[in-house]
């Protein structure tokens, strides 16, 4: 069995497991160096080791929260739990930057000679090494199981590792120059990079959960000129005039519609459903894929008559245009067939995984 294979079939909780291990031991080993030394340089370090087994703890506590299935308060499952571990670890940067500031500024005003040199930095290298082996691993089941919190927490061990090595010439350059400010100086520079993670921390937690902010007047010129995209037939045209409604056109702007106001029960929404209801897409649709994409997105938010209807007429008609080797043949349109079988096997697919609910981002709104 290869590593991947192996990554692959063992769960993510599996490797936050280890990251949990691994960060027990570098706080061991690195406490263990600042005590024979007394260097605040290593200090430093060790407290970013208490971050890391905090950080560690939280992807543990998200990856068995969000493995959980799907709800009725939770159609997509838990996955976009994972977004809040990197707003934890944020936090608890900022904390570990100030108990290492509160512990360097003195040994500034009055700086301490280390000791044990040696044999400090040599803990301090082997806790180096197992972080190094720990974020290696994690990396490659993130990739494998597309895990943004295996990834955050391997890559957090990553920076120390970097922050240990910047810690270790420091240590070096002390005993060598004989300079004792600057192991003072290396831990205020150790909290100073650790700030500025926290803080892009942070900021990528903010982005990733809750999206970035919309203005209220953007959206709402958005949802205007759909609107004005809609004719009395209840279909939607191209542009706000001059142009026929059809089916690929209609479910795009129905699909709009409710992704930007929301409101299932509107007069507008009920006449463009009743559309697709009426003109269910098939083979002769012009743009065929491009329609069944965005009519299934549309109708599945809208559930109820409107899904069960038109759902299953799309599947018997899509099916039989698959082909020996998976992709999906052209229909009449001419468009589509110069498109290539990649974009239409792509609108095929994520027609009909509609139900599966392996797209996120078109949450069930509820008006």
């Amino acid at each position: 069995m290869t590593d991947h294979a192996a990554d692959a079939r063992r769960p993510p909780t599996f490797y936050a497991w280890l990251s949990v291990v691994t960060s027990l031991v570098t706080i061991g080993l690195k406490f263990s160096a600042y005590a024979l030394t007394g260097s605040v340089g290593l200090l430093s370090d060790a407290v970013e080791a208490l971050v890391n087994i905090v950080a560690a703890l939280v992807a543990l506590a998200v990856l068995t929260y969000s493995a959980a299935k799907p709800d009725r308060e939770h159609n997509f499952g838990h996955e976009k739990a994972q977004y809040f571990s990197s707003g934890i670890e944020g936090a608890l940067i900022f904390v570990a930057a100030g108990g290492i500031i509160w512990s360097a500024v003195p040994r500034l005003i009055e700086p301490r000679p280390i000791e044990q040199v040696g044999a400090g930095l040599a803990l301090s290298v082997l806790a180096a090494l197992a972080n190094f082996g720990c974020a290696r691993i994690m990396l490659r089941a993130a990739r494998d199981h597309r895990s943004i919190t295996l990834e955050a927490d391997a890559r957090h061990l990553l920076t120390d590792v970097w922050t240990t090595a910047g810690v270790f010439v420091g240590v070096l350059l002390v005993q060598w120059t004989g300079w004792l400010r600057l192991d003072a100086l290396v831990a205020l520079a150790v909290a100073l990079q650790i700030v500025w993670t926290g803080w892009q921390l942070m900021a990528l937690r903010g982005a990733a959960n809750c999206g970035a902010a919309i203005p209220a007047d953007v959206l709402k010129k958005g949802a205007d000129y759909v609107g004005r995209c809609a004719t009395e037939k209840g279909g939607f045209a191209y542009q706000a005039a001059g142009t026929e409604p059809n089916v690929a056109r209609t479910g795009t702007g129905l699909l709009s519609t409710i992704l930007i106001a929301g409101d299932m029960g509107s007069p507008q929404i009920k006449k463009a459903a009743d559309y697709l209801l009426a003109n269910p897409p098939d083979r002769s649709t012009p743009f065929y894929y491009y329609a069944i994409y965005y009519d299934s997105q549309a109708l599945n938010q809208l559930g109820g008559t409107y899904w069960q209807d038109v759902y299953p007429k799309l599947v018997a008609n899509l099916l039989p245009l698959q082909q020996a080797d998976g992709s999906f043949a052209p229909t009449a349109d001419s468009t589509e067939a110069e498109a290539g079988a990649a974009y239409r096997t792509s609108m095929a697919v994520l027609a009909l995984t509609v139900p599966y609910r392996y797209l996120p981002l078109y949450q069930t709104h509820k008006g």
